[in-house]
């Protein structure tokens, strides 16, 4: 028999009190009234499992678990770069319509440093990570209790790379408004927006919310590499 992911945990070193994980087919999608709430208590507990491993605790060697993800992950699937450099394409009315300004710059500010910004991820402190944490992850339990689903992306990541996906996935997921702003007080607070409803989400809306995480992430991607030069990195 194969074992439950808890078991997979504990034998991984992992803190089954940290991060509850089971195979839950009863299990519900997180309702608006409990997202507020659930998704703060899911960040504590996979802070909790992943400490120990960023405090002397070994991790674990197995040939299964996954290794540099964020860099294979990304860059598997094929994408057509030379629409960066597309005029045409950046003219075309949705485009137009839905991407904020400085989208462009940013976008092949990423693509020109990604090998840059793979090596400052993979030079953090590296702990046993999900690696697929987002809100369509986290289930409630009929008695109210949180688990996290499908690890089948988890191995060795840097620390906070969790953490940081959530943020822009709540907004990809239509958990949040995609505001100016996307941190983790926001996704703790606000409710969900337009997941899981009846409402058809159209060409407009969609392309909207997703440049706009796309400007959020080239944001950061700029001050990563900046801050990572000044601590010689």
């Amino acid at each position: 028999m194969l074992p439950t992911v808890e078991e997979l945990l504990q034998r991984l070193g992992a803190d089954p009190d940290g991060v509850v994980a089971d195979e839950l087919p009863h299990n519900r999608w997180l309702s608006p009234g409990v997202w507020r709430v659930r998704a703060a208590e899911g960040q504590r507990a996979l802070g909790r499992a992943q400490a120990p491993f960023l405090s002397g605790r070994p991790l674990p060697q197995v040939p299964w678990l996954s290794r540099n993800f964020l860099r294979q992950y990304s860059s598997e699937k094929p994408a057509s770069w030379d629409l960066l450099d597309d005029d045409d394409a950046w003219q075309h009315p949705v485009v137009r319509e839905t991407f904020p300004a400085g989208l462009r710059d940013g976008v092949r500010f990423v693509h020109a440093h990604r090998e840059r910004l793979y090596q400052i991820s993979e030079s953090l402190p590296r702990t046993l990570g999900h690696l697929d944490f987002r809100p369509k992850n986290l289930i409630r339990r009929p008695d109210g209790q949180v688990v996290l689903i499908d690890w089948s992306f988890a191995g060795v990541g840097a620390v906070g790379e969790d953490a940081g996906n959530l943020v822009p996935d709540s907004v990809l997921d239509y958990f949040i408004a995609a505001l100016a702003a996307f941190t983790l007080e926001q996704v703790r607070q606000a409710r969900q927006y337009r997941y899981g409803g009846g409402g058809k989400i159209d060409a407009t809306f969609k392309f909207s919310v997703r440049s706009r995480v796309l400007e959020f992430n080239a944001r950061w991607a700029r001050q990563a590499v900046d801050l990572a030069g000044r601590l010689g990195l």
